[in-house]
């Protein structure tokens, strides 16, 4: 069987493959490789995520081929019910909805959430949660669950709840000047300004990578900041 997910929905599909005590394997093209025996998922890759965060990471998707392929995939433990693991990346969809459009600033108690080592640093109360996510290359399944543990303990406060319009993007025009200035602001030891810059500059050309390095080198200064 061949098809994209957005015309077949990934939850009917593996409930499918369960009615049918399917033994195999469904490949997201490129993405990610789902082991099934009897139905029931035994092992999820999707890139560097394995298990569960791998198969919830995989609800954030659409519009990918997939394949279903038979065959016997190698022994291993069922991760749970389809309607189980439902449950759980419709939890994680509804609060990344609420979570994404959120700005966000870090307090001076926020070097206790190790989970956000890398998020922290760029929580300057002017990006989107959603934005900064992107920038990091990282699936949101990996960040709600830290981000709501962070909320709950006053780690991180609300600048903004619904902030989706609330910045204009950056022209590509733009790119150049806010990678230079965010490269000068480094070399000051600004970082948080420079992370502003940056993350502009990769708004600017997603798929321009210098940004992304420097924006990187940033996030690793400012971890090593006491």
């Amino acid at each position: 069987m061949r098809g994209r997910l957005g015309i077949v929905c990934l939850a009917s599909l593996l409930h499918l493959l369960e009615s049918e005590a399917f033994d195999g394997f469904l490949v997201l093209e490129g993405r990610a490789t789902l082991e099934l025996r009897q139905g029931h998922i035994i092992h999820v890759r999707a890139g560097d995520l394995t298990g569960l965060t791998a198969l919830h990471s995989l609800f954030f998707l659409d519009g990918d081929v997939f394949l279903v392929i038979p065959g016997e995939p190698p022994p291993g433990a069922v991760l749970g019910t389809t309607i189980e693991l439902m449950m759980e990346a419709y939890r994680l969809i509804d609060e990344w909805a609420r979570l994404a459009p959120m700005i966000l600033a870090a307090t001076p108690a926020a070097r206790e959430a190790s989970s956000l080592a890398e998020l922290l640093p760029l929580l300057d109360g002017v990006a989107t949660v959603g934005e900064l996510v992107a920038e990091l290359e990282r699936s949101p399944v990996q960040l709600i669950d830290p981000l709501l543990d962070a909320l709950a303990r006053g780690l991180v406060t609300v600048v903004a709840r619904d902030a989706e319009a609330s910045c204009s993007p950056p022209k590509p025009e733009e790119f150049y000047e806010l990678l230079d200035t965010g490269r000068a602001l480094m070399r000051k030891g600004d970082l948080t300004r420079a992370a502003t810059m940056l993350r502009r500059a990769v708004r600017a050309q997603p798929e321009n990578r210098l940004a992304r390095q420097n924006l990187r080198r940033v996030v690793e200064l400012s971890a090593m900041t006491p």
